[in-house]
């Protein structure tokens, strides 16, 4: 489900200070001064390296085969294709909801915007616990179903309890889709922006972008699969993600035709038994009772 703060660490002040400083300068300057290189032509991954081991994820599957619409109440509560959602307050989903911005989205993302759910109620119940600590209120989870939803299983075929990896013709697709992206923003100007403190953010901003723009092309040079929060990391680690290029992540894979991804995340409460995440992008494939009916 969503992240917490406490699960990501950030990084040490020392490990982006010198970072930053060679690389705070406008991109599209930048973009000037040097050609851009071609994904994978740049053979540099100092500090990232392949998996020693490497896992095939289970790929595509589809969710929910029984429209939820034809469901009474009793038999949308009891059907397999079950999942569950932990959260902090009560709420009734909306699929109409913007997952970029609405509370769906509230808590720090992992592997992209999106509507956060698992297929274990226990586990759902901690979820909810992590944003709940007072025990004497209630956990709040929501049960919702799936319907026709084409998802990326990225859990191993080896070993479901296992995430497999990225493959790596899909990271070269994702890393194009991130240059198009970056090439489209390489240009923008925070100089007509009023205020001082949104110019700096908007500078500092691009400084990140354009440094996770070099650790893809050092990820696409390995020629391999990659773990895939290792992948979304500034740095090519696991923990260092960026809320913006998570969401990137989220657009990419719907233009993909993809409706959201399965993958072990570890979950937000030390009491956690490493659950399975179905994080869906397209919101129209999932719902609660009374948004289907």
């Amino acid at each position: 489900m969503e992240d917490t703060e406490g699960s990501h660490p950030e990084p040490k002040h020392g490990s982006w200070s010198a970072k930053l400083r060679s690389l705070i300068r406008p991109i599209g300057r930048a973009k000037k001064e040097k050609p851009p290189t071609a994904f994978g032509s740049e053979v540099n991954s100092v500090g990232i390296e392949p998996p020693s081991e490497i896992r095939e994820p289970r790929a595509e599957v589809l969710l929910g085969s029984v429209d939820p619409k034809s469901l009474t109440r009793e038999q949308f509560l009891h059907s397999p294709d079950l999942l569950y959602h932990g959260t902090g307050k009560e709420f009734v989903f909306d699929p109409t909801w913007d997952i970029f911005v609405d509370d769906v989205k509230k808590n720090r993302p992992t592997v992209g915007a999106g509507f956060y759910t698992t297929d274990n109620p226990k586990e759902a119940k901690m979820y909810s616990r992590a944003r709940v600590p007072d025990t004497n209120k209630p956990s709040v989870v929501v049960a919702v179903l799936p319907y026709q939803a084409k998802m990326f299983d990225f859990r191993a075929i080896s070993d479901i309890r296992t995430n497999g990896h990225v493959p790596a013709a899909m990271i070269k697709e994702y890393a194009e889709y991130y240059q198009e992206w970056l090439n489209s923003h390489a240009e923008d100007n925070s100089k007509d922006e009023p205020n001082l403190v949104e110019r700096i953010r908007h500078d500092i901003m691009l400084t990140l972008y354009n440094y996770y723009s070099q650790t893809l092309k050092r990820i696409v040079a390995l020629n391999s699969p990659f773990e895939l929060r290792a992948m979304l990391g500034t740095t090519g680690k696991v923990g260092e993600v960026i809320i913006p290029v998570a969401n990137i992540f989220t657009t990419f894979m719907l233009s993909k035709g993809y409706d959201g991804i399965i993958y072990i995340e570890g979950g937000d409460n030390p009491g956690q038994n490493n659950p399975t995440s179905f994080v869906f992008y397209n919101l129209s494939k999932i719902g609660s009772y009374e948004s289907w009916h």
